[in-house]
């Protein structure tokens, strides 16, 4: 019998867990919506390119400035190049040959055999780290509250991307309803992506260019 190791982690999807299989499973992208101007006279372009950016030749509006990514991103990448290096130094020392990925999870599926030996290992590694062994299952306020503007960034990082993306709820239903696992109201940026059929490459190279946040075990 084969195992997937789930470690619990206390980023975002209203969850504790995520599967340690990588970057993720394949999906479709669908092209973002645009609005395109129709019937407007060479005048009235003119003044939209100086409001707003102007349009390209197909009519579609033009951002003036491009995106950029907030700081958290990059404090979030170095925190997990960290978090990476320093789990899979533990765990070769516990004699794994089993590769760590950058949210904490292993590619490599797990036999029967070795999947109780292997959490075992893990919580002595998380213990050695600084690192609680069981994850909180409640967050705070203040935690969602900040999960929740950092995926307001990464809704604007797939919009500038051409990607459609679902409406968020408010801060407040959200901030509300993220401990309640009976809640249909949990929102990521991610769903319309994931409810398509985008190919794996294409989906990471998007997790690459528009991460999800992440926090280590706390």
């Amino acid at each position: 019998m084969r195992h997937r190791l789930i470690v619990e982690t206390s980023a975002d999807e209203r969850a504790t867990t995520r599967t340690l299989e990588g970057d993720a499973t394949a999906t479709r992208r669908t092209p973002q919506n645009r609005w395109v101007q129709t019937g407007l006279t060479a005048a009235m372009m003119l003044v939209l390119s100086a409001c707003s950016g102007g349009v390209d030749g197909q009519g579609q509006s033009v951002d003036a400035s491009p995106w950029e990514p907030p700081g958290w991103m990059a404090e979030q990448a170095r925190q997990q190049e960290e978090f990476q290096a320093a789990l899979q130094s533990c765990l070769d020392g516990a004699g794994w040959d089993k590769t760590v990925t950058p949210d904490g999870g292993i590619k490599e599926p797990f036999t029967g055999a070795e999947y109780d030996r292997f959490r075992e290992n893990l919580h002595e590694c998380y213990t050695q780290m600084g690192y609680p062994v069981t994850p909180t299952t409640t967050l705070s306020p203040e935690f969602l509250g900040t999960l929740y503007d950092r995926q307001l960034d990464v809704a604007a990082c797939l919009k500038s991307k051409g990607e459609e993306v679902s409406d968020p709820p408010t801060r407040d239903l959200y901030v509300e309803t993220a401990n309640d696992p009976e809640s249909t109201a949990g929102w990521s940026p991610y769903d319309v992506i994931l409810a398509s059929g985008i190919g794996e490459e294409e989906y990471n190279a998007l997790r690459r260019d528009c991460p999800e946040p992440w926090f280590p075990p706390q």
